[in-house]
């Protein structure tokens, strides 16, 4: 670590002199104001040394404290937390037994002075923050302990939240549980809402189950959003259940109203049932409701629909909902089923609105879940178009056996074409196919055409859709889905 901080300064100096090198060039012949520019160049570079060497001095410094301290003091356990086991610091084989020589470093050395520079109201060392963040894995039983601690700093508590990220701490159960607790926690909201979304991005299936428990109670509603995103993050097309159940415990009409955009019809006999209830809510419900369901194009949502309108008495909810009966009619540009069928756009490398897009270009994590007719498969080709590349994982839903990854990866798409993913053949009937994007990958419209799932028992297209997100809905993430099986489309389920 030593030797690559002062290769930073290192460089640092290196650019100094050329810049003095290149100012003399420029000075030729002259003398006076550029005399003085030269003269302040040269004091940089005395300036730059001088802070190498003392942050030599204090890696030093911090080396001799790991040899003289005893480690235990490195982190101070949070008041109610038990003492966490010590990083082992050195190699216990027979062979080290005895050995001379200097104490290995530990991370906790680290640790102790970021922790330290948040004295006095400090804003913390963002070079000891980098450290840190470098050994999170290592330093995750202090780091849970920090991120607990009521006691310590805010600002140094949420930095730390902030490192309890990426694949290694993805199911920890130790590390969730820690979120979990600040998010119980009432009165820093700040906190609680980046604990959420860190329970988003590295929970499992038992952490949506812990935050279905915990959202009710979470308190303003800007918080139970948190909490909402971060069960769609976990479930994906599969938490229109849990929100159905989260709608029918939410005493807060505008609680009511936000959790209904989050049902986006994966689970079509859920989704009914939550727009039955706001069918029969308080009127500002009933607004927001009318105004959704002409988005969900299935025989039993038009059925609802019409029957709904024979019994409402308010004019305005009339109203929208007679324009939800036009828009049952119809697929919007962009929409999820769009992607249902086989390719229809004319140019693969263009925009076209017969293909799915999210709501927003580069938002990052975006996921299109489709229906199949049920077959064996080994084969799935995704056609995409306008801005390829964006596809980062491929799910499968296989009966009696659930969701299972059949790949990951770098999406090697550079145009607009088919990207076929081969795997062994399944067991059973694949009914779904889940394609996860990471946006940010690539920038512009990463849109989808059609999907084929293959196999031993023929080869069919999508007949039903739901997403994360499709272009036209604005930059909420709040999106809807829709089973779009029609006979057009059952048809086009072939053998």
């Amino acid at each position: 670590m030593r030797r690559a901080a002062l290769l930073g300064f290192g460089i640092a100096i290196v650019a100094a002199v050329a810049a003095v090198s290149g100012g003399i060039a420029w000075l030729g012949h002259d003398d006076g104001a550029r005399a003085r520019e030269l003269a302040a160049l040269q004091a940089e570079i005395a300036a730059l040394r001088r802070t190498a060497s003392a942050l030599a001095e204090r890696i030093d410094a911090c080396e001799r404290a790991a040899r003289e301290r005893p480690l235990s003091d490195a982190v101070r356990a949070p008041t109610g937390v038990p003492r966490v086991p010590t990083v082992a610091a050195a190699d216990p084989s027979p062979a080290r037994a005895g050995a001379a020589g200097p104490a290995p470093f530990d991370p906790r050395e680290l640790l102790r002075e970021y922790v330290l520079s948040f004295a006095d109201g400090g804003a913390g060392s963002e070079f000891f923050r980098m450290a840190v963040a470098a050994y999170a894995w290592q330093l995750r039983r202090e780091l849970q302990a920090i991120v607990v601690d009521r006691e310590l700093p805010d600002a140094l508590r949420l930095q730390v939240i902030g490192m309890l990220d990426g694949g290694s701490f993805r199911g920890d159960a130790a590390t969730i549980d820690a979120l979990l607790e600040v998010a119980r926690q009432k009165g820093w909201d700040e906190g609680a809402a980046a604990a959420l979304a860190g329970l988003g991005r590295i929970g499992d299936r038992r952490t949506a189950q812990l935050l279905e428990e915990i959202a009710p109670l979470l308190h303003p509603l800007k918080l139970r959003r948190s909490a909402w995103e971060a069960l769609t993050a976990l479930l994906g097309a599969d938490a229109d259940a849990t929100f159905l159940r989260l709608l029918e415990r939410e005493s807060d009409v505008d609680g009511r109203i936000a959790l209904l955009a989050y049902i986006r019809g994966g689970d079509r006999a859920a989704a009914l049932r939550a727009y039955e209830l706001a069918s029969r809510d308080e009127l500002p419900m009933r607004l927001e409701a009318s105004g959704r369901i002409g988005r969900f194009r299935d025989d039993d949502f038009v059925a609802l629909t019409r029957e709904w309108l024979a019994r409402e008495v308010d004019e305005n909810v009339r109203a929208r909902l007679r324009a939800a009966l036009d828009e049952q009619k119809q697929i919007p540009a962009w929409h999820e089923t769009q992607a249902c069928g086989a390719p229809n756009v004319e140019r693969v490398d263009a925009d076209d609105g017969r293909a799915w897009a999210s709501a927003q270009p580069d938002a990052g994590r975006e996921w299109l879940e489709l229906s199949y007719a049920p077959l064996r498969a080994d084969r799935v080709t995704i056609h995409e178009t306008c801005t390829t590349g964006a596809v980062v994982a491929v799910e499968i839903l296989e009966a009696r056996a659930g969701w299972r990854t059949v790949w990951s990866g770098e999406d090697p798409l550079s145009a607009g074409g088919p990207f076929e993913l081969r795997f062994a053949t399944t067991a059973a009937e694949v009914t779904k196919v889940r394609i996860t994007l990471d946006t940010k990958k690539k920038s512009g419209w990463s849109e989808i055409d059609a999907v084929e799932l293959s196999g031993p028992d023929g080869r069919g297209w999508a007949i039903g859709a739901t997403a994360s997100s499709r272009y036209g809905e604005g930059s909420a993430r709040s999106t809807f889905g829709a089973d779009f099986e029609g006979s057009l489309l059952r048809g086009l389920s072939t053998k």
